[in-house]
């Protein structure tokens, strides 16, 4: 009972969600910050009424983690920097945030603010805004991109650089984290200390790159690149009327602007190959020999390289004769990351095992892909292959009706002078009765023409089948799936959290695009949440999937801030996922 009392009470204290603020009394036209604190780990923050108020920065996001007597514990806060839009004094209340956590919305508590005149705040208010104001001129966060008017599918850079012309120690915290809900991201390994000289606005400052990123829109039209948002330690002067001034370490918040960019929709005319390839590539294929024996094994390898989005687009299709047994391609990448994209190759090698003697083609492979030079898709393939394969034969399905003797020999007498006497006599047959024309005859005789059109029907069938791509796709969504979740799990047991999620991400984004006939460049949770409404799925089902999402994504921004079981996570992924495939 004591432990029940006290698991119930830990369950409360984890989604504890409350509003507060740095300063009761505000001056007219003084700021003050505003905060949202939840002891869980939540999403979909939606904030109260704040129309009294000029919103100068804000929604902040920040996290933080605790690790007391061997237990974790994370905490999130979102905060806003207020301004009171009229001069009115007298108190402003403002009303409860709402966020969801473990499945369950919760709702904050109400706190006011006294507006009052500015001769009854304290005296060191004054200097206090001058410091806050020369920081401000001093320190810039800039968010800057390569590119501004692009295609689905191309690639673009974003970076987040730090200006200063202060003493700075260090960042102590990340007030905002992008999340780049529109995109596929690939953050870029940063040095340490790359800290160099550089012009902002046409002055002198020192610049240090905090972040940087390279995207691929998922979706057209007018995309918003989020802001970032950090909180950084200064060190300033406090004037002082003695000889010698005074030193004193500020905490300082800093955000940059969101940037807009325009997203072209790739020209219609798709060829049915495309899978969502942009860029500039080229198409090379090797078979490891043309002769074999059966059940001898052959390796097929398909090699894309180039320059463009070579993560995102999916394995490219083969029709292989039905004679030979294939395998899901092993696939490598070397891929290297610049400001123009990703650059590199990626190849596919499938593991072929003919099972019986005879000729064999295997049809060449056409890669269609949208070259960002020539704004038109272009073709490549493969050459045909012809394989001869030597060894046994496959078995006829027609029965045959006689009997023949290979080798006489084989009925021999052994020697005796009196054969063995038969104690039982023949069966005997009716008078009139014949085989000829009886109903076995006529079963022996038309069962190799059943047997012949059904073979006909059922390999007509599955042609069909395989020829229609949407279809062979959602049949193999979920093989591929439980394989990129197989992949999670190897990362799991190594506790590699970076790996794990961006696994994770992997498997959730290639199951959809399979579903849903997109390519894989061009999927979103927009899309993701409209087909499961479509489907008219649990909403339980859909907010779990949601949220396990955004904890990929936050993963993969943050991945220092994670504190959630992955064990947990891995268990809720392929659950929804087992609950989606049914319905679906």
């Amino acid at each position: 009972m004591v432990i029940l009392f006290f698991t119930l009470l830990n369950e409360v204290w984890a989604q504890n969600f409350s509003a507060s603020v740095n300063r009761k009394k505000v001056a007219v036209n003084q700021t003050f910050t505003l905060s949202f604190k939840i002891d869980a780990s939540g999403n979909r923050f939606t904030p109260p009424n704040l129309s009294k108020f000029q919103v100068l920065s804000g929604p902040n996001q920040s996290s933080s983690m605790t690790y007391v007597n061997g237990r974790m514990t994370q905490s999130i806060t979102y905060s806003y920097q207020l301004r009171a839009k009229s001069n009115k004094l007298g108190v402003i209340q403002i009303g409860p945030a709402s966020i969801q956590s473990n499945g369950k919305t919760i709702k904050s508590n109400i706190v006011s603010v006294e507006m009052v005149k500015a001769s009854q705040q304290n005296k060191n208010n004054n200097q206090n805004n001058n410091i806050t104001d020369q920081l401000n001129d001093n320190i810039h966060l800039v968010l800057t991109v390569n590119k501004s008017n692009l295609y689905v599918g191309e690639q673009l850079t974003a970076t987040y650089t730090l200006y200063f012309n202060a003493n700075i120690n260090g960042l102590t915290d990340y007030v905002k984290v992008p999340g780049f809900s529109s995109f596929w991201s690939q953050e870029f390994e940063l040095k340490e200390n790359n800290v160099t000289q550089g012009n902002y606005k046409g002055n002198r400052y020192y610049k240090s790159v905090i972040k940087k990123v390279l995207l691929t829109p998922q979706k057209s039209g007018e995309l918003t690149i989020e802001p970032m948002g950090v909180e950084l330690s200064a060190r300033v002067r406090i004037p002082s009327r003695s000889f010698f001034s005074s030193y004193r370490d500020i905490k300082h918040t800093v955000q940059s602007r969101s940037k807009k960019i325009k997203v072209k929709a790739l020209p219609s005319g798709k060829p049915a190959t495309f899978n969502g390839a942009v860029g500039s590539f080229t198409l090379k294929s090797d078979l490891s020999k043309t002769e074999a024996k059966t059940n001898e094994a052959i390796s097929l390898t398909i090699k894309v390289k180039g320059n463009g989005n070579l993560k995102l687009f999916d394995t490219p299709d083969l029709e292989i004769p039905p004679d030979i047994e294939t395998y899901e391609p092993k696939i490598k990448e070397n891929i290297k990351m610049s400001n123009s994209g990703n650059s590199g190759y990626k190849s596919f090698e499938y593991v072929l095992i003919p099972r019986y003697a005879g000729e064999y083609k295997i049809p060449s492979i056409t890669f269609s892909y949208f070259d960002l030079t020539k704004k038109r898709y272009l073709n490549l393939k493969t050459p045909d292959y012809v394989l001869n394969i030597e060894g046994e034969e496959k078995a006829e399905t027609t029965p045959t009706t006689g009997v023949n003797y290979s080798n006489k020999d084989e009925i021999t007498l052994l020697g005796e002078d009196v054969l063995f006497i038969k104690t039982n006599s023949d069966p005997f047959r009716e008078i009139g009765k014949y085989y000829f024309k009886s109903g076995l005859f006529y079963f022996l005789i038309y069962c190799p023409l059943i047997i012949l059109f059904a073979l006909i029907f059922i390999f007509k069938k599955h042609k069909a089948l395989n020829e229609d791509l949407v279809l062979v796709k959602r049949r193999r969504a979920s093989r591929l799936t439980k394989k990129r979740l197989a992949s999670a799990q190897k990362h799991l047991k190594e506790n590699n959290v970076s790996g794990f999620y961006e696994e994770l991400s992997r498997a959730l984004w290639g199951y959809f695009s399979d579903k849903i006939n997109i390519p894989f460049s061009e999927i979103s949770k927009e899309k993701i949440a409209s087909l499961l409404t479509e489907k008219k799925l649990n909403g339980e089902i859909t907010n779990e999937l949601m949220e396990i999402i955004d904890q990929c994504e936050f993963a993969r921004f943050a991945p220092g801030s994670v504190s959630d079981d992955l064990e947990s996570v891995y268990k809720k992924t392929a659950k929804a996922i087992t609950n989606i495939d049914d319905k679906i």
